[in-house]
């Protein structure tokens, strides 16, 4: 579980910020917020295929995979910043994953607000919490993917978002409450002559 009072923000030297949080099982251990990126193929290439159907506003479809992920270089500046902030520990930091009720929405809207779809699909509750995503685009679709994966994301706006459950553990609570016991009393006697 996390410890939710030890959330903290590390900001890398590509100007990234990462929230962790402690454990409350071992101290030693943080788990660092993930973002969703594209994943990549052993050759290096993004898993990404769009196809464009033959023939006049014949459409198309695009297929991909995201996942939950911090680059390595990152994960190696947050460990040498934990070390700095809990010199009294040995910091092995994580990336915070989901395993059950784990949900990756894929959005998408164009400029003019004409164009929009979102999708939900099921990741894997292993590793990198991997997703698939088939995207059926009509012709004015398939120009707005064309356009933003081409390069141009003033087309519009697409977004990739996980939702899913940590547990974690809240700091104890003390709550100390005080009555007065005269006027019970006086409005005990009262009930009772009725």
């Amino acid at each position: 579980m996390l410890k939710i009072d030890s959330k903290k923000t590390y900001t890398t030297k590509d100007n990234q910020s990462w929230q962790t949080y402690q454990s409350d099982v071992d101290e030693n251990s943080f788990f660092v917020s993930p973002v969703a990126t594209l994943t990549n193929l052993e050759s290096g290439n993004y898993n990404f295929s769009l196809v464009e159907y033959a023939g006049d506003n014949a459409g198309g479809f695009c297929t991909f995979e995201t996942g939950l992920s911090v680059p390595e270089s990152d994960l190696a500046q947050i460990k040498t910043m934990l070390a700095t902030a809990h010199p009294q520990l040995t910091p092995v930091p994580q990336i915070m994953t989901g395993r059950f009720d784990i949900k990756a929405i894929f959005s998408y809207i164009s400029a003019d607000g004409l164009l929009n779809q979102e999708i939900a699909t099921s990741p894997s509750p292993f590793e990198l919490n991997r997703a698939l995503f088939l995207v059926n685009l009509d012709a004015s679709a398939l120009k707005l993917f064309k356009g933003y994966f081409g390069g141009d994301d003033s087309v519009g706006v697409f977004t990739i978002r996980y939702e899913f459950y940590v547990a974690g553990r809240l700091p104890l609570i003390s709550v100390e409450s005080t009555f007065n016991a005269s006027v019970a009393y006086s409005y005990e006697k009262k009930v009772i002559k009725v």
